[in-house]
């Protein structure tokens, strides 16, 4: 459970994907977080066109749940602008509204068509309409894909095709959906694009591929060559766009404090993509609040009096700041470093409950053994045999890295068994690729790793295959510059880790 909100008010516009997770991260990180869906479901085109045997409803009804359970108020059934919204005192509008416009593939003829998202919405409404023995989907995407294994479950329906103008090759669709589909019996019609559709007859122009185009695909040039096939009902898949219309409605523009996230910024993507744009936008949001709250702090002065008066103030206000600074610092390091050893302690041990408090009691202790791995990881430190990785603390650094911990490989110390390379929860190889000490200068030159070897007042630096050699004078001055996170980093081993330093024997 969370503590209350602040008064500082959030909305988002839009209930799909981006939004619900635009409020998500919103509510974690303390804001008052109001959400409108102008339909009367959340979910947007997860819970009105994705196929539910892709994504069944209980999946985005179980995260609808948890948004509401942190604090969020939702309504359903409500438009709003972006005017309206900052009248009501919302300092910061997440604008989610997806791109649900279907492009024209622009065929002639007279014959039934709909586009993929229309037919898949009403499909989901159980409100399907005839498409006949011999519906033809046109597009190589997910959505193309979603309509084509929606239209072999629909009553009536013989055999479903899928035209599309490239290769299997150049196809966007996950490869994943698209053996699906061959399972579901469609047909697949590679280098055929729809030209009419008249009588029930749709007439496909053969393509052939050229040169790459911006895409980075080679790009369908017309054959000259025609095909026709049966076609009683044409869905069309060929890509989705913003609703510009829906944007004037809500007043958007470019604007502080209003964000476009998701596929209304972006174009059709994927509902990860979605949940890493709010994501991106929310810690945008919050740069801006901080930055913000340090001038508001800046600039507030309620002194009073002639001018001696308010230039005496100001200079007892410094030393009042500095002192504030300096007892805010201290506590921030106490709660900090209680907060590291609270996560040492719980992952030193495994958590047990008794049988009798059920499952609910084991995933409330299980859940208690977070790691903060984003934070503080350091599993390459723990699992490494020969204590070769060091876990550097950077806090009391100049500069300010997004993790506090920095490991540092100890060359001397690794022997390569690779155990550091199987436990990383990232997937990568600690002694290949952590920032390494060398104690030896042939150790340094032999190796291919980023990392340095101190020798009197010379410092060999490698920096992704460069190789620096440095000069440092008697008050530590380099006489050159490097980049100041390398540079950080550096004197922070130099100045509160200098027994790492030390030589090993020939």
């Amino acid at each position: 459970e969370l503590e209350p909100s602040s008064d500082i008010k959030a909305a988002v516009i839009g209930g799909g994907p981006a939004g619900l997770s635009a409020a998500y991260f919103l509510s974690l990180s303390g804001f008052d977080v109001h959400l409108f869906e102008k339909e009367r479901d959340f979910g947007g085109v997860v819970m009105s066109t994705i196929p539910s045997f892709r994504i069944p409803r209980e999946a985005v009804d179980r995260d609808v749940d948890l948004i509401k359970a942190l604090g969020v108020k939702m309504h359903l059934g409500t438009e709003k602008t972006i005017s309206e919204l900052k009248k009501e005192k919302f300092r910061y509008i997440f604008v989610a509204i997806g791109a649900t416009c279907s492009n024209d593939p622009g065929v002639k003829g007279n014959g039934l068509r709909e586009s993929a998202i229309s037919f898949l919405s009403s499909s989901k409404k159980n409100k399907r309409e005839n498409i006949g023995l011999f519906p033809v989907i046109v597009g190589g995407g997910n959505t193309a894909i979603d309509a084509a294994r929606m239209a072999v479950r629909t009553e009536g329906v013989k055999k479903v095709r899928v035209v599309y103008r490239r290769t299997e090759n150049e196809m966007p669709a996950d490869l994943e959906e698209y053996r699906a589909a061959l399972g579901d019996g469609i047909e697949f019609m590679f280098l055929h694009n729809p030209v009419e559709l008249v009588d029930g007859r749709l007439t496909l122009m053969k393509m052939v591929l050229s040169d790459v185009d911006s895409s980075g695909r080679r790009s369908p040039k017309e054959s000259g060559e025609t095909e026709t096939i049966d076609c009683t009902a044409l869905i069309t898949a060929i890509g989705e766009k913003v609703d510009m219309t829906e944007l004037d409605r809500i007043g958007y523009r470019d604007e502080d404090g209003v964000y476009l996230i998701g596929d209304a910024a972006t174009g059709p993507s994927t509902i990860v993509r979605c949940i890493e744009s709010a994501k991106e936008a929310v810690d945008s949001a919050l740069d801006d609040f901080f930055e913000g709250s340090e001038i508001d702090d800046d600039a507030e002065c309620s002194c009073e009096g002639g001018e001696d008066h308010h230039h005496h103030h100001h200079h007892d206000e410094d030393e009042e700041e500095d002192d504030d600074e300096d007892i805010s610092e201290a506590s921030l390091r106490a709660l900090e470093s209680e907060y590291f050893e609270e996560i040492s302690k719980r992952k030193s041990r495994i958590l047990f409950s008794d049988e009798k408090d059920g499952l609910d009691e084991f995933f409330k202790r299980e859940g208690q053994r977070c790691l903060e791995c984003t934070y503080l990881c350091n599993k390459c430190v723990d699992v490494c045999p020969n204590r070769a990785n060091v876990a550097i603390d950077t806090r009391e650094g100049e500069y300010d890295f997004e993790d506090p911990f920095q490991v540092i490989h100890l060359d001397a110390y690794c022997n390569e068994c690779g155990n550091c390379k199987t436990f990383c929860p990232h997937l990568g190889a600690p002694y290949l690729d952590k920032f390494t000490l060398f104690s030896r200068l042939d150790d340094f030159e032999s190796s291919k790793n980023s990392g340095f070897y101190l020798e009197d007042e010379k410092l060999y630096l490698r920096l992704d295959g460069t190789i620096f050699e440095i000069e440092i004078d008697e008050e530590g001055n380099l006489s050159q510059e490097i980049p100041e996170e390398v540079e950080s980093l550096l004197n922070t081993i130099f100045k509160d880790y200098g027994y790492l330093l030390g030589r090993v024997e020939e």
